[in-house]
C-alpha cells in the first residue's frame, strides 16, 4: 500500500535475505511463500521486480537455497568481480525465457561519485557510476581462463585496425589477417 502511491515502474529487493524472514531459503515451501510475495507485488503495483541474491559458497555458478526461484525467473543474470582480480565487474545473462544466455560477460568499471548529500555526522554521500570497461572479464564459477598477454595485445591491435577501417552497409568491418599480424609485431 506505501509503494502504490508512487507508482514505481520498478521494485528492487536487496537483498532476497534481508526481505526473507524467518524462513529457510534452502526450504522449497518458504522460498514458494517469497516468490508468491515478490509476484503479489508485482501485479498489484503493475511493477517491475528484480530480486538480488547471492550465490552459493560452494557453487559459484547458482543462486544458494531452493531452486524455486530459478524456476520462476524471467531473467538470471550474474553480476561479480573479475577472477582475475582487476577490479572489473563482469554482468551476463546466464538463463532466461525469451533470452538466450550469453557466452561472455560484460566487463564494467565502477567510478566513486560524492553527492552534495551528507550522512548523520555531516560525511558526503558516495553513489557509483557504472562504466563499459571493454577489457575482458571472467566470473566465478563461468569457467575459462582469462586472456594471456599476448592474446590481450592481438585484441587490441585488432580493435585499433578495426576503429581505422570503413564499415560496409552490413555494418561489418573487415580485417584482413596478414595485416594484423603485421600490426602485431611492429607494436612488439
Amino acid at each position: 500500500d506505501a509503494l502504490e502511491a508512487y507508482q514505481p515502474h520498478l521494485v528492487v529487493i536487496d537483498t532476497l535475505n534481508a526481505y526473507f524472514g524467518l524462513g529457510d531459503e534452502n526450504s522449497t515451501q518458504d522460498m514458494s511463500a517469497f516468490v508468491a510475495a515478490v509476484r503479489y507485488l508485482r501485479d498489484q503495483l503493475r511493477t517491475t521486480c528484480v530480486v538480488i541474491h547471492h550465490t552459493g559458497l560452494a557453487d559459484s555458478t547458482r543462486e544458494r537455497g531452493s531452486g524455486v526461484l530459478r524456476g520462476v525467473a524471467d531473467v538470471i543474470v550474474q553480476v561479480a568481480r573479475d577472477e582475475s582480480g582487476s577490479g572489473l565487474v563482469g554482468f551476463q545473462v546466464v538463463t532466461g525465457r525469451d533470452i538466450e544466455e550469453w557466452c561472455q560477460p560484460l566487463s564494467l568499471r565502477l567510478k566513486r561519485v560524492e553527492t552534495e548529500w551528507k550522512d548523520d555526522q555531516g560525511e558526503p554521500l558516495a553513489t557509483c557510476i557504472v562504466e563499459a570497461a571493454e577489457a575482458p572479464v571472467s566470473l566465478p564459477g563461468r569457467g575459462g581462463r582469462g586472456l594471456g598477454d599476448a592474446q590481450l595485445k592481438l585484441l587490441t591491435v585488432m580493435r585499433e585496425i578495426a576503429r581505422a577501417r570503413p564499415i560496409d552497409s552490413a555494418g561489418w568491418v573487415m580485417l584482413v589477417r596478414s595485416k594484423v599480424a603485421e600490426a602485431a609485431n611492429q607494436q612488439g
